[in-house]
């Protein structure tokens, strides 16, 4: 005799009895068939359970409902089901034999057939949800049924997969739990889906997406850029290559002296950078390379995570010194530009004499009649309004940021958005001096250059001759940096 609950198989029938639901009760034969659980797949059945109405022996005495039928309850239907005492009896409607937890509902008789508490329910996809043409798609009810419902991608096809408990799949067209939409950025990143017309693409993995850190110890594109691990050594960045050639330096008649003489000077074929670096090309030569993050939380009073947040990987990388960027720019076998291979990348070649990299200063008439200078557009740069003196961000941007404001020669963001260090020293009178060949700048100085202006720029400071400096310690969330190299 098979004894339950011992974890021996005594009747050798393959099978030693345990207390299959957990309620502490053994299915039987047991020493005591008075403790035999009737059904151990519901804890909630077992010897000395309450007896409720629910065509169910749920006490385990042989007798089903025994305690309503002594009560006065009734199968007044004859169905097998007991009906009456304010619904604490599953037959909703104990006058109707067709009526009862058990029968399948009929479509279209407006009754509860199967006592449900809907009406006229039907699964015509027979994907085990209903729907109700008395309440369509409440919550955990099939949003397409019949294959012509008011959803996202649903079809007769397609139903059969569309219902509140499937997963979604993100940016196919089709509503698969029932939401209303298509999920767009199933991993939560920032970043919707390359099916949708974002830019993630993997929207399954909320490591992935435009500048992201390249992993290295995965096969992922992480940073989506159409090359995997590729920035687990030094990188390269895109260049925009230069030809030799003269370019118009300065401007005369400028309010700040500096920027006089305007002087023609002949360069040499260059390559630099089409972009700013940017926060996660910076923290890859922290990891694999020389660079270090010193003094950067100096400068992270926009956003004290800035330089941890995988989300600003795109965004200049601001807040370093001189000695940082040009630490970089050797890593990745390149050095700062100089004043002059600044200026021409930015403003052109040529005796153009245009002050932003897009052209020239505009001008409008105000309310008196008098012709002053027209604001720059946000659309254009990212900087503070001449005019209201609000900033068109307030923030930095990503570096491939505002197409329509790129330099003769295509450089983004060489007006605003942050400014960048070159190789000079700081001499006021330089350009008086300055040789016309290759310019190296002055041979000593207290003071870096810095160019474009930044987000917390107006006007006159992102203009292509505009020339500030700081002290080369200096960290500020303003100031950021591009690479160069000479051409052989």
């Amino acid at each position: 005799t098979e004894i339950s609950g011992n974890d021996i198989d005594e009747d050798c029938d393959g099978v030693a009895v345990m207390d299959g639901d957990g309620d502490g009760f053994l299915p039987g034969p047991d020493e005591d068939p008075s403790d035999d659980d009737c059904d151990d797949s519901d804890p909630e059945v077992h010897p000395g359970a309450v007896e409720r109405c629910n065509g169910i022996d749920d006490d385990c005495d042989g007798q089903t409902d025994e305690d309503f039928k002594d009560a006065g309850y009734t199968d007044a239907d004859a169905d097998g089901w007991l009906g009456g005492g304010a619904g604490l009896c599953p037959d909703c409607n104990d006058n109707d034999p067709a009526v009862n937890p058990s029968a399948g509902e009929t479509a279209g008789d407006q009754t509860d057939n199967d006592c449900d508490g809907l009406t006229d329910e039907v699964d015509l996809d027979g994907d085990g949800y209903e729907t109700t043409p008395a309440a369509p798609f409440p919550e955990k009810q099939d949003c397409c049924d019949a294959g012509t419902e008011d959803f996202p991608g649903c079809n007769a096809a397609n139903a059969p997969q569309m219902h509140p408990d499937a997963e979604e799949i993100s940016s196919d067209g089709i509503d698969q739990d029932c939401n209303g939409a298509d999920l767009i950025d199933a991993d939560g990143d920032g970043h919707v889906a390359s099916q949708a017309g974002g830019d993630d693409c993997d929207d399954y993995d909320p490591e992935t997406f435009p500048g992201h850190d390249e992993v290295c110890t995965d096969s992922a594109d992480n940073d989506c850029d159409g090359t995997i691990n590729e920035d687990c050594g030094p990188g390269t960045g895109e260049e925009i290559l230069i030809p030799e050639g003269a370019f118009n330096m300065g401007l005369d008649g400028s309010a700040f002296g500096d920027q006089q003489p305007a002087h023609l000077v002949n360069l040499s074929s260059f390559a630099i950078d089409k972009y700013e670096v940017t926060v996660a090309e910076y923290r890859r030569c922290v990891v694999h390379g020389p660079c270090n993050t010193n003094g950067l939380a100096v400068a992270t009073d926009i956003d004290e995570n800035y330089w941890t947040d995988q989300r600003r990987g795109l965004h200049p990388a601001i807040g370093v010194n001189y000695q940082q960027a040009l630490t970089y720019c050797h890593w990745v076998g390149k050095s700062l530009p100089t004043e002059a291979q600044w200026e021409k990348a930015a403003r052109g070649a040529g005796n153009t004499t245009q002050r932003y990299p897009w052209g020239d200063v505009e001008t409008t008439v105000n309310p008196e009649g008098t012709e002053v200078r027209k604001p720059v557009d946000c659309s254009l740069s990212n900087h503070i309004d001449l005019w209201t003196g609000q900033p068109c961000v307030g923030d930095t941007e990503p570096v491939n940021s505002h197409p329509d404001g790129v330099s003769p020669f295509g450089l983004y963001n060489v007006a605003g958005n942050a400014a960048e260090w070159v190789s000079d020293w700081y001499s006021p009178n330089y350009y008086a001096v300055s040789p016309s060949d290759d310019p190296p700048g002055p041979s000593t100085g207290s003071y870096r250059v810095a160019r474009g202006g930044s987000f917390l720029s107006i006007d006159m400071e992102i203009e292509v001759v505009y020339r500030d400096a700081f002290q080369p310690s200096r960290h500020l969330s303003t100031l950021g940096f591009r690479c160069a190299r000479t051409l052989p």
